[in-house]
C-alpha cells in the first residue's frame, strides 16, 4: 500500500508571507501609513521638498526611474520619519528588493553641447579680432617710435655731427662785430717773434683806415673776450668748438641751466635739440630758425664781415 505524500503545509504559509511581503514594497508602506495620516501627496512634496513625480515613483515602488540608490534612501528615510514609520526596516525593506547601486560615470554629469556651426565661426572670428587688434598695437608703436622727436643723440663717445637722426644744415656764415685787423699769431711762432708781434698789434689796432678817418671807430672787442650764452629750454645735446678748434662744451644740456662760453671767435655749433636752446652771442639774440633742419642745428657763430 503506497503512501499518499503529504504536501508540507508549513513551507506553503512562509512563501506566502514573502510574497505578501514583496507586494508591499517600502513605498507602499509609505502610501499607506500617509493615507492613515489623513496627508496628501502634496503634503508630502512640500515637507521634503520633493518634486510630485519622485513621490509618486517612491509610492509605487518603481526605483529604476529615479535618483541613484544614496539618494533614494534618503527620501525614504525622510519619509519615514514624516509618517511615524521605523526608518531603518523600510530601507531594509528596499535592500530586499535588490536593487543594486549604478555606477556613477563623472562625465555623464557634464552633457556636451553639439557645436553648432555659428559657434566655430564666433570663435574663429574672436581670434581673428585678438590678432588683429594686436597687429595694430605693434604697428603704432613701431610708428610712435620713428616719429618720436630725438631730444639726445647717441653717447657722447661716438656721436658726431653727421651721426645725428637728421642731416645737419650746411655751417652759415654769421657775421660778426667790426673789429681791427691784426695779425693772427699761429702755434708755430718762435720765441723772438712773439715778443715783438703783441707791440706790432698794438700799433696797427690804434690807428684808424684811412676811408675811416671822419667815422667813429666801433668800440673793440678781443677775440678773446667774444661770449656765447646758452639757455637750455629743454634738455638737447650740444658741441661748440673755438676759432683754435678748442672744444668748449660737448654734453647734454639740462633744461633750466644756462651755460656762458668764452673763447675766439668764429664757434662751430651744433644743437641736437635746436628749439629747445636760446643763444646770445655777444650779449645779442641769435635766431636758429634759419640753421634748423628738423630739430638739430649747425652753424659758424661770429664770423668777422669780409
Amino acid at each position: 500500500m503506497t503512501a499518499d505524500v503529504i504536501p508540507d503545509a508549513g513551507k506553503d504559509s512562509e512563501n506566502t508571507a514573502e510574497t505578501a511581503i514583496a507586494a508591499r514594497g517600502p513605498g507602499t508602506q509609505l502610501r499607506e501609513a500617509r493615507e492613515a495620516l489623513g496627508l496628501t501627496q502634496a503634503d508630502i512634496c512640500r515637507q521634503l521638498h520633493l518634486e510630485s513625480k519622485i513621490v509618486t515613483a517612491i509610492e509605487a515602488d518603481d526605483y529604476r526611474n529615479l535618483p541613484p540608490r544614496t539618494f533614494v534612501i534618503g527620501y525614504l528615510r525622510n519619509y519615514a520619519r514624516q509618517v511615524n514609520l521605523p526608518a531603518e526596516a523600510i530601507i531594509a525593506d528596499y535592500e530586499r528588493l535588490g536593487f543594486t547601486p549604478q555606477p556613477v560615470r563623472l562625465d555623464a554629469t557634464r552633457e556636451k553641447k553639439p557645436e553648432h556651426r555659428s559657434d566655430k565661426a564666433v570663435r574663429i572670428t574672436s581670434y581673428l579680432l585678438a590678432l588683429v587688434v594686436i597687429v595694430l598695437l605693434a604697428v603704432w608703436w613701431q610708428y610712435q617710435e620713428n616719429t618720436e622727436p630725438q631730444s639726445q643723440p647717441q653717447p657722447l663717445e661716438s656721436a658726431r655731427p653727421g651721426e645725428l637722426h637728421e642731416e645737419p644744415a650746411p655751417l652759415a656764415v654769421v657775421p660778426a662785430p667790426a673789429v681791427p685787423s691784426a695779425p693772427v699769431v699761429s702755434p708755430e711762432t718762435t720765441a723772438g717773434q712773439a715778443t715783438t708781434e703783441p707791440t706790432q698789434f698794438a700799433q696797427a689796432a690804434s690807428k684808424p683806415l684811412a676811408e675811416d678817418v671822419n667815422k667813429p671807430a666801433p668800440p673793440a672787442v678781443s677775440l678773446d673776450s667774444a661770449t656765447v650764452q646758452l639757455r637750455f629750454e629743454s634738455d638737447s645735446w650740444v658741441e661748440i668748438n673755438d676759432a683754435n678748434g678748442k672744444r668748449l662744451f660737448f654734453a647734454t644740456g639740462k633744461a633750466g641751466e644756462v651755460k656762458t662760453l668764452k673763447g675766439p671767435a668764429p664757434f662751430d655749433v651744433v644743437l641736437g635739440n635746436a628749439p629747445g636752446v636760446k643763444i646770445e652771442y655777444n650779449g645779442s639774440p641769435f635766431d636758429l630758425k634759419p640753421y634748423t633742419r628738423g630739430t638739430s642745428a649747425s652753424f659758424t657763430l661770429g664770423v668777422p664781415e669780409e
